[in-house]
């Protein structure tokens, strides 16, 4: 029904926009990933968008780049994965990173997405291996290491008592810098993120 939306952006968090387009105001759910790219409130914004209608409520929802709309579409195909679901798995991982986690059957590092349990984990990687290909992928997939140390942040931030949704948001911010290369690396930058909160 809507293919995007363009506006003024009157308010931002870190899972929702209002934005003011010919006299009307929409409120889009968006993941992390959107957020972290959203320029400040008052300034002009275009959101591709998807549009769910339930027979209690209607949803909208908004995305930066087509990579991301197109993986949120796929993740609503998966047996019992709503909205809230693919946007947490969208908050928590990089459409690249996210495509190799299904590649790899790391079922491990998925269950760290916060209302995503092991089960959870294994069905959406069942149901959605080989059927990512035409994804459009604007990124380069994540090698397993990288992966692996991406596992091990969120794990000691957890152990330090940060819940999974915050630090998997974080440590995902984190690993788009360049030069992360080692845990101590990646846990120095996302304790510099998590103070400027």
């Amino acid at each position: 029904m809507y293919a995007y939306i363009k506006g003024i952006l009157t308010y931002k968090t870190i899972n929702e926009v209002h934005l003011e387009a010919g006299g009307v105001g929409y409120s889009l759910a968006i993941p992390r990933s959107t957020f972290d790219v959203l320029p400040g409130e008052g300034q002009e914004l275009m959101l591709l968008t998807h549009f769910v209608v339930k027979e209690d409520r209607h949803e909208l929802y908004g995305f930066a780049t087509e990579c991301e709309r197109s993986l949120f579409r796929k993740l609503l195909t998966v047996n019992r994965v709503g909205g809230s679901i693919a946007l947490a798995i969208l908050s928590s991982f990089r459409v690249g990173e996210f495509v190799t986690i299904v590649n790899t059957d790391n079922v491990r590092l998925l269950t760290n997405v916060s209302g995503l349990g092991k089960k959870g984990a294994e069905r959406v990687i069942l149901e959605l291996k080989n059927k990512l290909d035409d994804v459009s992928l604007v990124e380069t997939g994540v090698s397993e290491e990288k992966l692996g140390l991406t596992g091990e942040a969120i794990e000691a931030l957890c152990a330090l008592g940060y819940n999974r949704s915050q630090a998997s948001g974080i440590v995902g911010m984190v690993m788009k810098q360049e030069g992360i290369k080692d845990l101590q690396a990646l846990l120095r930058e996302a304790f510099k993120l998590l103070r400027n909160e």
